[in-house]
C-alpha cells in the first residue's frame, strides 16, 4: 500500500502525540492513588475512564482527523484536570480549545453566546478547586485571566502584521461595510442566482477552482469565469482570491 504524500501533516502528528501523552496520563492514573482532595468521588477510576476514552478518540482522530474531535479531548482534558490536581494543564488545555474554535469557526451559529458558555463552564470548573484551598483556586483563576489576556495580545500584534498583506481593495470594501466582521452574510441577500451562490459556497467550502466547478455542474470553463465576474461586481473585487479574503471574515450561508 502507497501512503499519499500528503497523508501525514501536523494535524494527525498531534494527534498522534496527544494519544502518547493521554497514554502516559492513564498508566501515571493506574499507579497513583489518586487525589484525596478531589471534588469527584472515586476520582482515579473516573480518571482512568477519561485518560483512556480521550486516549482512544486520540488514535481514532489521528487517521480520521476532524476538529470536532480534538475540541472534544481539550474541553473534556480540561475539565477533568482542573478539578484533579492538574489546573495548569487543564487551563492550557481550555484555551487550546478557544484557540481552534476561533481558527476554524466552529462555532457557525450563536458563536458568542457558546464561546461566553464555555467561558462560565471554565470558571466554574475553577471554582469547583476550592477543595484543594483557596490560595490555588485564586492562583488559577489569576492564570486564566493571564493566559487569556496573552492570548488577546498576541492576537493584536498578529493582526497587525497580517494587516499589510490583506489587498486595500478587501480593507476599504464597501459591499459589507455595515457588517460586523464574524456574523453572518446570507448570500441570498445580495441578488444573486442559485448558481452563483453554489459556486460561491463551493469555493469556499470545497477549495473548488474554475475547472473543478466546470466538471462538478457540467458547465464550461467560461460560464464558471462569467458567473464569478457578475459576483466580483457585487462583493467590489477584481479576483476570486480577493472574494475569499473578504467573505472569509464572515460566517457565510446560503
Amino acid at each position: 500500500m502507497v501512503m499519499k504524500k500528503d497523508w501525514i501533516n501536523l494535524e494527525r502528528v498531534v494527534s498522534f502525540i496527544g494519544f502518547l501523552f493521554l497514554t502516559v496520563a492513564f498508566l501515571g492514573c493506574y499507579v497513583m492513588n489518586g487525589d484525596p482532595n478531589s471534588i469527584i468521588p472515586n476520582d482515579r477510576i473516573v480518571l482512568l475512564f477519561i485518560h483512556s476514552t480521550c486516549a482512544l478518540a486520540s488514535l481514532v482522530n489521528t487517521f480520521f482527523p476532524k476538529r470536532i474531535t480534538e475540541l472534544s479531548i481539550l474541553i473534556i482534558e480540561s475539565v477533568f484536570t482542573i478539578v484533579t490536581n492538574y489546573e495548569m494543564l487543564g487551563i492550557f488545555f481550555f484555551y487550546n480549545a478557544i484557540i481552534l474554535i476561533l481558527l476554524d469557526n466552529l462555532f457557525k451559529k450563536r458563536p458568542k453566546k457558546l464561546l461566553i458558555l464555555l467561558f462560565i463552564i471554565h470558571f466554574v470548573d475553577i471554582l469547583l478547586m476550592f477543595t484543594h484551598g483557596w490560595a490555588r483556586t485564586f492562583i488559577a483563576f489569576f492564570t486564566s485571566f493571564y493566559f487569556f489576556a496573552f492570548y488577546a495580545w498576541v492576537y493584536s500584534l498578529l493582526r497587525q502584521k497580517l494587516s499589510c498583506l490583506i489587498p486595500t481593495q478587501i480593507t476599504n470594501n464597501s459591499s459589507l461595510a455595515n457588517t460586523p466582521k464574524g456574523s453572518v452574510v446570507k448570500l441570498s441577500d445580495y441578488n444573486l442566482s442559485e448558481r452563483q451562490i453554489a459556486f460561491i459556497l463551493d469555493y469556499l467550502k470545497n477549495c473548488c477552482n474554475y475547472k473543478a466547478l466546470s466538471e462538478k455542474y457540467n458547465v464550461s470553463h467560461s460560464t464558471v469565469k462569467h458567473e464569478f465576474s457578475e459576483v466580483f461586481k457585487v462583493f467590489n473585487v477584481e479576483r476570486i482570491e480577493d472574494l475569499k479574503i473578504l467573505l472569509l471574515q464572515y460566517q457565510i450561508e446560503k
